[in-house]
């Protein structure tokens, strides 16, 4: 996955946008009170007056420029604190300055673009949103495909586009086409779609189906598999066979330990999250090392870089994730059908992997969930703790970070995650616990 050097013009591009999301801005300005780095691009900054511009930073000064002709001036809006909100929002209403005075072209690109992101594929360009979003994430608003004209003209001018190439890894140095891997990719999400059984029961299933497909797959030479030989594999999961990976995510139930995940999800926010902090390795190490102990033991609190404050584990022990609460499932499904829908995963990490890191992320929203809950004071997660659980791995794992860079595929990480999930054992304790 990187990002595209030619992109198609947004007369010729062929837009895919996401099934069942909608996005219809209202101005809650809550995105604007996110702890973004927000660019100013030039042509915003030359039709800001200059009363706006004194909220304006340079990431280079006159001095550095003139040693370095390299440098390319670069802008950003300055916060005075991570607690605040942008500083060019009206005080009385919370809205943008900028759109209210001199109108919404003029706002910065990004604040435009946001939060809309294009990947460019062999089939098109997919139109991504972002769940931080909450107008997506609540589904409110018009469909988005009624904001064409809007969205060609961002892709048009946009500068982070992202390409997924003609081949995704199926495993090791193996991969399929792109045809292929859309083929996988529609077999999944059936799965997915089968109402009558439980969700997590349909993520684990998803993962049996996936493990299927790629055991079998000769790994000691590269070869690059095409539609023809993954439909003679898909020709064994027909609609009428998914029973069976059910029946076996039913049995996976009594293999499921809480407390092997929550030592597992803890270990991993400590060190994925101080992973990209400016923190030397030793002190990372220490610090996860110090979350295990206290997960192992169940004793004391815990920090995460994530969270302000501490987690009491006792205490978090006794907040019940319900499963079966329909509107908390919705909204799962949704969001996991989505993080497929981008391709951005398989394309990073490979279809087995990209699709263990999902389920995963899974498992870490449920525990942060748990964690807004007892912080609300509630025993049962709600869909409001899910929500922000949603939003938070989202933005510091998904869509708007780096933070997930140390699972690269060669990396200590990517091997240690790709021995635990070819263990079909630890998929239900990451999801079902």
């Amino acid at each position: 996955m990187a990002e595209s050097q030619s992109s198609q013009s947004s007369a010729e591009a062929k837009f895919i946008y996401p099934p069942e999301t909608f996005y219809s801005c209202i101005g809650c300005g809550s995105c604007c009170r996110q702890r973004w780095v927000v660019e100013v691009d030039s042509e915003c900054y030359d039709a800001l007056p200059d009363d706006f511009k004194t909220h304006i930073v340079s990431a280079h000064d006159a001095k550095a420029r003139a040693k370095d002709e390299s440098l390319v001036e670069e802008r950003f809006i300055k916060r005075h604190s991570d607690a605040e909100g942008c500083p060019l929002l009206d005080p009385d209403d919370g809205l943008c300055l900028i759109h209210k005075r001199i109108g919404y072209e003029s706002k910065p690109f990004v604040c435009r673009e946001f939060p809309f992101r294009f990947i460019e594929t062999p089939s098109g360009v997919i139109v991504d949103v972002s769940f931080v979003c909450n107008e997506v994430l609540n589904q409110r608003g018009a469909e988005i495909s009624t904001h064409r004209d809007e969205i060609a003209r961002l892709y048009a001018k946009s500068k982070r586009k992202i390409e997924v190439g003609s081949k995704i890894i199926l495993k090791s140095k193996t991969s399929i086409s792109y045809e292929a891997y859309t083929l996988i990719e529609e077999r999944l999400l059936e799965i997915f779609s089968d109402r009558n059984q439980p969700f997590e029961d349909r993520l684990v299933a998803g993962n049996i189906f996936l493990y299927s497909i790629v055991k079998n797959v000769y790994d000691a030479e590269k070869i690059l598999l095409k539609k023809d030989a993954i439909l003679k594999k898909l020709n064994k999961f027909q609609p009428r066979h998914f029973m069976r990976l059910y029946a076996i995510a039913k049995k996976s139930q009594k293999m499921i330990s809480k407390h092997k995940q929550q030592l597992f999800v803890v270990t991993f926010i400590t060190f994925a999250s101080s992973a990209s902090e400016k923190r030397g390795k030793l002190s990372v190490l220490l610090r996860t090392w110090a979350n295990n102990v206290k997960q192992s033991l169940n004793i004391g609190s815990i920090r995460v870089p994530v969270l302000p404050g501490s987690v009491p584990l006792r205490a978090l022990v006794d907040v019940e994730f319900n499963e079966q609460d329909q509107m908390i499932g919705e909204l799962a499904e949704r969001y996991i059908k989505h993080c497929i829908f981008r391709k951005t995963f398989v394309a990073q990490y490979g279809l087995f992997r990209g699709y263990n890191i999902l389920l995963l992320l899974y498992g870490v929203i449920k525990w942060l969930s748990r964690v807004f809950a007892l912080r609300a004071g509630r025993k049962t997660v709600s869909r409001d703790d899910f929500a922000k659980a949603v939003q938070l791995v989202e933005r510091q794992y998904v869509r708007h970070s780096d933070y997930l860079s140390f699972l690269r595929l060669n990396s200590r990480a990517m091997g240690f995650v790709d021995k635990l999930f070819d263990d079909l054992g630890f998929a239900p304790i990451i999801v079902k616990s």
